[in-house]
């Protein structure tokens, strides 16, 4: 019953004063939080057939993290951009991310460039609940099982892809 507290008669001053205290106890966290990167994982084909390819993504990559830094970040808190390599091999591409995730503790993963390294990625992605944004064409990462609700996908499906090239042929 709060009719029993004990009233205490505190001054505007006094109110801000312990406001501020308390937000002083937060202030190494925000600072040190602030300081640490947000870190990008990106698993590509860095050699292999797709080389060219990826090394193009790879410095698109970094010139969008640069722009991104230099804008300030994130509320003061800038980016990273972790790039590994895949071999265009499913199984290293699972590794690598597994290695993203767990070592790297990156804030979210993109990537992949083959469509059957992304499924590999997406897969460990998803079973750590990290969020994953392919960059591959694939019919099969917006069905079930690789669907998640953790997983994004920018290319076209290859359905989507000849659909429009069809019509327009």
């Amino acid at each position: 019953d709060c009719m029993s507290l004990p009233r205490h008669n505190l001054s505007r001053r006094q109110v801000c004063g312990g406001g501020l205290a308390l937000a002083a106890l937060a202030t190494p966290y925000i600072s040190a939080r602030a300081a640490e990167a947000i870190r990008i994982g990106f698993p590509v084909p860095l050699t292999g057939p797709y080389q060219e390819e990826a090394l193009d993504m790879l410095r698109g990559g970094h010139a969008a993290v640069a722009m991104f830094n230099q804008e300030g970040g994130l509320n003061g808190q800038l980016a990273q951009l972790l790039a590994r390599d895949t071999e265009l091999d499913s199984a290293t591409g699972a590794e690598v991310t597994r290695k993203l995730i767990t070592d790297d503790r990156v804030a979210f993963i993109t990537g992949g460039l083959s469509a059957s390294v992304q499924l590999a990625i997406n897969k460990v992605a998803k079973d750590a609940k990290v969020l994953f944004n392919s960059i591959s064409q694939s019919d099969a990462i917006v069905t079930a099982p690789a669907w998640s609700p953790y997983t994004f996908h920018e290319a076209l499906t290859p359905h989507a892809t000849t659909q429009a090239v069809g019509r327009y042929v």
